[in-house]
C-alpha cells in the first residue's frame, strides 16, 4: 500500500509539471486579492506575481491537483550567471481557475529578497514550478502503519467474494435482507479486534437515489 503511495506522488508531481512557466515575476510591497482584501509587505517580505502560461480555468486531474494541494512553488533566477532557486509561498484565498490570464501571487522571502537585491517595481525573468504539498501523502502513509486488519483491504485472493454470515441477533427495524448483511459485516467485523476475514475486502454499497445507503451505514455505525 506504501508503494501505491509513492506511485501516486509521482503522478501527481507529473501533472502539476505542465503548469511550469517562464514568464516575467513582477515585485510589489502590495498584493491585491480579488474581492477580498490588500496585503501590504512587512517584516522584510515581499510580494511578486507571475502570469501562467497554462490557465487553471479546466476541470482536469492536474488542475484540481494544483489548486487544492499546492501552497508553494520554486522560482529559478539567473543571479551572476548561476542559476539560483527559492520557495515562496502562495497567497491563500486567490481565485483561481476562473480567467484564461491566470495570475499567481506569491510572497517572496527575506532570503531571497536579500541575496538577489530585490525591491518594490522590479522586474525579473524567472521560472516557475509548482510544488506538491505532501502533507496529505504523510498522513495517508501514517493510516497504512496504523491498520491492524489488513484483510479488510487486501483480502487474500484464494477466499470466496461475498459478505459473511450475519452475526447480529436480531435484525434491524425496517431494513431489508441486503441492508441488514452490510449492517452486520460492519457492525461486528472491524477494528483491532476483528477476526481475519480470508476473500471478504471493504464493501461497496450502492443504490439508486433515495434506495437508504446512507441510513444503512448510520445503522451500522454506532
Amino acid at each position: 500500500m506504501h508503494q501505491a503511495l509513492y506511485l501516486e506522488e509521482i503522478e501527481c508531481n507529473k501533472k502539476i509539471s505542465r503548469f511550469a512557466t517562464s514568464n516575467t515575476l513582477k515585485v510589489s510591497r502590495q498584493a491585491v486579492l480579488q474581492d477580498v482584501r490588500t496585503e501590504y509587505a512587512q517584516d522584510g517580505h515581499l510580494f511578486a506575481s507571475v502570469s501562467l502560461q497554462q490557465a487553471l480555468i479546466d476541470d482536469t486531474a492536474a488542475s484540481q491537483i494544483v489548486i487544492r494541494n499546492s501552497q508553494s512553488v520554486l522560482i529559478e533566477f539567473i543571479n551572476f550567471n548561476k542559476l539560483v532557486h527559492y520557495e515562496a509561498a502562495i497567497l491563500p484565498n486567490q481565485t483561481l481557475g476562473d480567467k484564461e490570464d491566470e495570475v499567481l501571487l506569491i510572497k517572496l522571502s527575506k532570503e531571497c529578497i536579500t541575496d538577489l537585491g530585490l525591491e518594490d517595481g522590479m522586474e525579473r525573468n524567472v521560472k516557475i514550478k509548482f510544488k506538491l504539498n505532501r502533507v496529505q501523502f504523510c498522513v495517508k502513509h501514517s493510516a497504512i502503519d496504523e491498520l491492524q486488519n489488513m484483510d479488510m483491504v487486501f483480502p487474500q485472493g484464494d477466499g470466496p467474494q461475498m459478505l459473511p454470515p450475519s452475526c447480529l441477533s436480531s435484525a434491524e427495524p425496517n431494513v431489508n435482507a441486503h441492508q441488514q448483511e452490510v449492517i452486520s459485516l460492519i457492525s461486528k467485523h472491524g477494528g483491532s479486534d476483528a477476526p481475519p476475514m480470508p476473500g471478504v475486502g471493504p464493501v461497496l454499497k450502492y443504490g439508486t437515489f433515495g434506495s437508504e445507503k446512507t441510513s444503512t451505514i448510520a445503522k451500522a455505525v454506532p
